[in-house]
């Protein structure tokens, strides 16, 4: 391939057909590039006034992230119309506390329902070991989402946990 040889002079010209460097750089990449190759990049900048378009970034807080999560029905909403916000809640810790502040669960189900930890036990109670309970009982992926399984199996009294310290946050 032909490497294409600009001239100091020519990317000059080339960049002064712009107002923005991001647009010099978006629309002629080769002369771009050129100067940034050579290191000519802050002297057409400086000798043109140019200015790089910045991009405004949203300062989100838990009480903001809170506003926006109130118009959203389900948390997979949530997550396909503003992945920003739901990234930031995951990155510092806030996704159960907005969970349970909006009594948000993980599901596009309309008549999804919010068990207490009383209903957890009864329902661990039909089951005479973890593994039925973990294949049929309709609070099971409730209970794992709250971190109710060590309290239900010490109150109900599993006699088969599990072979591995904590396997079951794991599924």
């Amino acid at each position: 391939m032909p490497r294409f040889k600009f001239t100091y002079q020519e990317c000059l010209e080339d960049a002064r057909r712009f107002k923005t460097i991001n647009d010099w750089q978006r629309i002629n990449q080769k002369t771009y590039h050129k100067a940034f190759r050579e290191k000519w990049l802050a002297q057409i900048i400086e000798e043109l006034g140019m200015e790089r378009q910045r991009r405004k970034r949203r300062k989100l807080s838990y009480d903001i992230v809170l506003d926006l999560v109130k118009h959203y029905p389900t948390v997979q909403d949530w997550i396909h119309n503003d992945p920003s916000s739901y990234s930031w809640a995951s990155t510092n810790g806030y996704l159960l506390a907005i969970h349970k502040s909006l009594n948000l669960y993980k599901t596009n189900k309309k008549d999804a329902k919010i068990y207490t930890f009383e209903e957890c036990i009864e329902d661990a109670k039909n089951f005479d070991n973890i593994s039925q309970y973990v294949k049929n009982g309709k609070t099971y992926s409730y209970a794992k989402f709250e971190k109710w399984l060590d309290e239900i199996k010490e109150t109900v009294g599993f006699k088969k946990w599990g072979q591995k310290k904590n396997w079951w946050y794991s599924i």
